[in-house]
């Protein structure tokens, strides 16, 4: 859990504010035909936190074009925690 900052005064209420990320791009997976490409995209490519866009298929059979910052979808929250 991330942490919470204390900007104001003891006083202050704690909300929950959904947040969405979303990345949206592609994989260029060499297969062949786009049942076994799509096959390749759900077993041995995904993202992280952490590490990132990975496959773990060979660099030549597979490239990516992601972009580096998401769309990000705020929420309201009405009562506090």
């Amino acid at each position: 859990m991330g942490r919470i900052w204390r900007l104001g005064n003891m006083k202050d209420k704690v909300f929950e504010i959904p947040v969405e990320f979303k990345f949206s791009g592609v994989f260029k997976i060499k297969a062949r035909d786009a049942a076994q490409a799509r096959e390749f995209a759900i077993k041995h490519c995904a993202m992280t936190q952490g590490r990132g866009v990975h496959s773990s298929l060979p660099e030549e059979q597979v490239d990516w074009d992601f972009p580096w910052h998401p769309e990000k979808t705020v929420g309201t929250s009405d009562e506090p925690e």
